[in-house]
C-alpha cells in the first residue's frame, strides 16, 4: 500500500451539520462538553447528563472527532425513491460518531471485525465499541515483497490484509503477521513456513475455529502451489500440502467436515479433503462465473446471464438455477445463508428468501437503493443489515418476514458504499470519513 502516514493526532477535523432531512443523521443538538449560552435559541441548548459531558469532553480530543449525541424527537420515516413503496422508518439515533481527516480505506480489508475500525493510509485505528474512543493504532505500512528480477509484480490488492474477529492478518511483506486489535502483547509475526519452499506470494484465505488458512505459490504459478493452516494465536504450522504440478487455485474456503472448497481458473470449482488436498469432485461453472455465496449444503455461483446456480456440496451436482427473463436488466450479486434458507441479493435492490433444497421463493423485499458488488450485508440474529451507496445508507431487514425495519442515513457526502461490523449489541456502520456506532 505504501502511502503517506496520516496527519498527527490532535489536528482539528470534521464539522457539525444541523437541520438535516428527515430520516437522515439526527441533528446534533449540543456539542458535548461545550458551554451552554443563555442567549442560544432552542434546540441548541442542551440537556446532557454529567456522565455524557465528561465522556464527550474526552472524546473531542481524538483524531477523528468523536461527538456525543443526546436524545431528541424521532425523525420522520424515510421515503423510498419508488413512490409506490411504503415509507421506511428511520434508523436508531447513533451512540457516537467518528469523523476522520480523510476517507477510511477499511473497505480494502476484507473480513468482519467485532470492533469498529478506521483505516487511514496504512494505519489502522481501532475504536472502543461503546464510546468511539481510540483504543489502538496498528501500523500496516510494511510494503509488498520485492519482485524477482524479470518477473512482474503482483497487481495491487491481490493480497490485502484480512480481519477476522479480534485479529488482523497480513502477508504482503513475505512474512505472516498477526495483530490483536486491542492487545499488543498477543501480536506475532513469522516467516513463511519453510516447508512451503521459497514462495513468491503468500495469500491468506480465511480464519475459522482458530486456524488461519492460506496458500503460497511461485511467481510462475505452474511451478507449484501449496495450501497451509496455521494457529491463529501463535502462527504455528498445523498442516501444509503442496498441490500437483500445474495445479493452481484463486481462492479456497474451509467448510464443515474437514473439506476445502477451491475455486480455480476458468470457473473450475473443486471440493478437496483438507487432510491430503485430494479432490472429491470438480465441476466447471463457466469462465465468467464467480462465487456468490456459501451455505451449509450448497455453494452458489453466478451464471453467464446474471442468474444464480446452486451446486450441492455433497456431489457437485446442480440443484437449481434462477435466470433473469429476457428483457430484464437486473442480475444477482450475492447469496447469504439465513436460518436454514438462502437470501439472494439483486443489483436492483431486491432481496429474496429461497428454500436451498429446491430454490422455491418464500418472500421478496426491496431496499430503497441499488446494490453493487461492493455491498457486503451483515446478518446478526434475525436481522440482515444491507449497506447501500453513500447517499442510500443502511437498511435493517427482518429475515423471517422480509419487512424493512428501518433505514439509517447521514448527511455526509461520499463515494463509498457503506461498510458494516458488529459486536452483538452494536452495529458499526460507516462510509468515507465517518463511522457511526448504532444500537442493535
Amino acid at each position: 500500500m505504501g502511502k503517506k502516514l496520516p496527519e498527527e493526532p490532535g489536528e482539528p477535523v470534521g464539522e457539525i451539520m444541523l437541520d438535516l432531512e428527515p430520516g437522515m443523521e439526527p441533528s446534533l443538538e449540543v456539542l458535548a462538553g461545550s458551554p451552554v449560552r443563555e442567549d442560544e435559541p432552542e434546540p441548541y441548548r442542551g440537556g446532557l447528563a454529567r456522565r455524557q459531558l465528561l465522556l464527550g469532553a474526552g472524546a473531542l480530543a481524538l483524531v477523528g472527532g468523536v461527538w456525543w449525541l443526546n436524545d431528541g424527537a424521532p425523525a420522520a420515516p424515510v421515503k423510498s425513491a419508488d413512490p409506490t413503496a411504503p415509507a421506511v422508518p428511520p434508523g436508531p439515533r447513533p451512540l457516537w460518531v467518528h469523523r476522520g481527516v480523510a476517507a477510511s480505506k477499511v473497505d480494502r480489508i476484507p473480513g468482519s471485525a467485532v470492533l469498529p475500525l478506521f483505516v487511514a493510509d496504512d494505519e489502522l485505528l481501532v475504536l472502543d465499541p461503546a464510546t468511539g474512543a481510540e483504543r489502538r493504532r496498528i501500523d500496516l505500512s510494511e510494503g509488498e515483497p520485492t519482485p524477482t528480477p524479470g518477473e512482474p509484480s503482483p497487481p495491487p490488492g491481490l493480497n490485502p490484509p484480512m480481519v477476522v474477529g479480534e485479529r488482523i492478518f497480513d502477508a504482503r511483506s513475505g512474512r505472516i503477521r498477526s495483530f490483536h486489535l486491542t492487545d499488543p502483547a498477543a501480536d506475532w509475526q513469522l516467516p513463511c513456513p519453510p516447508e512451503l519452499g521459497d514462495p513468491g506470494t503468500v495469500r491468506l484465505q480465511d480464519c475459522v475455529d482458530g486456524v488461519l488458512y492460506g496458500m503460497a505459490w511461485q511467481r510462475r504459478r505452474v511451478d507449484g502451489t501449496a495450501l497451509f493452516g496455521l494457529s491463529s494465536d501463535t502462527g504455528r504450522t498445523l498442516w501444509s500440502h503442496r498441490l500437483p504440478q500445474g495445479t493452481w487455485y484463486e481462492r479456497f474456503f474451509p467448510i464443515a467436515g474437514g473439506r476445502l472448497l477451491a475455486y480455480g481458473g476458468q470457473g473450475e470449482l473443486s471440493l478437496l479433503k483438507s487432510g491430503d488436498t485430494s479432490r472429491s469432485w470438480s465441476v466447471q461453472t463457466g469462465a465468467d462465473a464467480y462465487l456468490a455465496g456459501l451455505g451449509p449444503e450448497h455453494v452458489y455461483t453466478s451464471s453467464q446471464l446474471g442468474g444464480v446456480q446452486a451446486i450441492r456440496l455433497a456431489d457437485g451436482g446442480a440443484a437449481w438455477t434462477i435466470t433473469p427473463e429476457q428483457g430484464d436488466s437486473w442480475r444477482y450479486l450475492g447469496a447469504a445463508p439465513a436460518d436454514g434458507d438462502i437470501l439472494l441479493l439483486r443489483d436492483d435492490g431486491r432481496i429474496d428468501r429461497h428454500d436451498p433444497a429446491d430454490g422455491k421463493r418464500k418472500w421478496s423485499a426491496r431496499v430503497p437503493f441499488r446494490l453493487d458488488p461492493r455491498s457486503d450485508p451483515l446478518l446478526v440474529g434475525d436481522t440482515l443489515y444491507v449497506p447501500g451507496p453513500a447517499d442510500g445508507g443502511v437498511c435493517a431487514l427482518d429475515v423471517r418476514t422480509g419487512q424493512l425495519r428501518w433505514q439509517f442515513r447521514d448527511s455526509g457526502p461520499g463515494v463509498q458504499v457503506w461498510h458494516l461490523g458488529a459486536d452483538g449489541s452494536r452495529l458499526f456502520a460507516g462510509h468515507d470519513a465517518q463511522l457511526f456506532g448504532l444500537p442493535l
